[in-house]
């Protein structure tokens, strides 16, 4: 029997499985932030802004939508562990300033997670 060959296969699968795991993540994480603020156009800048604040303890609005686009996933650490994670500087900001979103969507699918994790 060739052990290496059955080695691969799993390490395979648990890669799979992972990279699942991080886009279910990175999925549930943009739904989140999805909420639309109700918003106007200012006159001045021609830039759009929220006319309604979120509710403190609530995932911050969606006003132009590129909070939610930086939100992203990719493999490290050779395949073995996978990163989700934010690139724009103001999602991190809100999530430590009253407006918490990343921790409530993990808490909420962490089931999901760990059936996708073990294969079910």
């Amino acid at each position: 029997m060739d052990f290496s060959a059955v080695i691969e296969r799993a390490k395979a699968e648990a890669k799979r499985r992972l990279g699942k795991a991080a886009s279910r993540c990175a999925t549930e994480m943009k739904l989140t932030v999805s909420v639309p603020a109700p918003r106007k156009v200012s006159k001045k800048t021609g830039r759009p802004y929220a006319t309604t604040r979120a509710t403190p303890g609530a995932p911050p609005r969606k006003l132009s939508g590129r909070g939610r686009a930086g939100i992203a996933w990719q493999f490290a650490d050779g395949g073995r562990s996978a990163v989700v994670g934010e690139n724009v500087w103001y999602m991190p900001y809100w999530e430590s300033h009253g407006h918490p979103w990343v921790k409530p969507t993990l808490d909420r699918i962490r089931g999901d997670l760990n059936d996708i994790l073990r294969g079910k």
